[in-house]
């Protein structure tokens, strides 16, 4: 039994180890692009707390699997050997997605805007009042809405207001953020669950039919993306009586075509099939998106 988990722990070992690369690749490539100044506090701050956080997270980890084992842990490597409990497993994973996201779009925010805050000004307020008319638009025609242009034109900078605004607002269902400097937010393998997730959070009203959905579904994420789509986020969202916004940016960082191509037509299927479900996405042109 004590290597039981051994898989499940060398996953979390990977995850921390992708996202301290995709920290490092995204500061390379801020310094690049605005070598006037340097990184302003908006970014500075939450990178700080969450590498602080990964430290106390293996701090954390260490005095765990010390409490599980008499003698004293040699090395790092060694824990992938060490019986964890399931339920500290998918603790750490919740705990290290959640942050990681947060960080995410605080990153994504700080970095668009610290290049295009100046220039962008104008035209950003009037696309802002025009996402504004259509999320206000309940009975709209149109229920999805793509902001597209091209790399580096502030289309994170103009959706992240927008998602504040609906969240404080108690409209936003969840978000998702496609990266190509990470491999778990590069496909589509994690949008449904991480979505779910939202939904529970942000509309507390919903996480009894999520739960139950998991529950007569232990091994949906082995199901096809749509069969998940619908199982964890479509029929939730039935008893959901206010309308909801779902946002899914940077739709073009998803590696895979035939991803990309699934996850359109999922999304149009589900807007096309619910009257109070409203899909906001960013992205550069894309023919498969169009």
């Amino acid at each position: 039994g004590i290597k039981n988990n051994q898989e499940d722990w060398s996953e979390i070992i990977q995850r921390l180890q992708n996202y301290l690369s995709a920290i490092e690749e995204q500061i390379t490539l801020l310094k690049r692009e605005n070598t006037s100044r340097p990184l302003d506090e908006a970014f500075c701050r939450p990178l700080a707390r969450y590498v602080k956080h990964l430290e106390d997270l293996h701090k954390r980890i260490v005095d765990l699997t010390e409490r599980q084992r008499s003698k004293s842990l040699e090395g790092f490597a060694e824990i992938s050997t060490i019986k964890i409990d399931a339920g500290d497993i998918q603790r750490f994973n919740r705990d290290i997605e959640a942050q990681h996201r947060q960080f995410m779009m605080a990153m994504v925010a700080s970095a668009a805007s610290s290049v295009h805050n100046a220039c962008l000004k104008g035209t950003r307020q009037a696309v802002l009042e025009e996402i504004g008319h259509w999320a206000r638009e309940e009975t709209s025609e149109a229920p999805t809405f793509w902001l597209c242009d091209i790399a580096g034109s502030g289309k994170s900078t103009v959706a992240m207001p927008a998602i504040e605004h609906w969240k404080a607002e108690g409209i936003l269902g969840g978000t998702f953020f496609f990266s190509m400097s990470n491999s778990e937010s590069s496909t589509t393998n994690k949008l449904c669950s991480t979505i779910a997730r939202d939904l529970a959070q942000h509309l507390p009203e919903l996480g009894s039919y999520i739960a139950k959905a998991w529950k007569q579904n232990p091994s949906i994420q082995r199901s096809s993306f749509n069969e998940q789509f619908r199982t964890l986020i479509s029929s939730p969202l039935q008893y959901q009586q206010k309308r909801v916004i779902l946002v899914v940016d940077a739709m073009d960082e998803c590696k895979s075509r035939q991803q990309r191509q699934e996850l359109v037509e999922t999304l149009a299927a589900a807007a096309r099939e619910s009257k109070n479900f409203q899909i906001f996405i960013t992205s550069r042109p894309d023919h498969v998106i169009e």
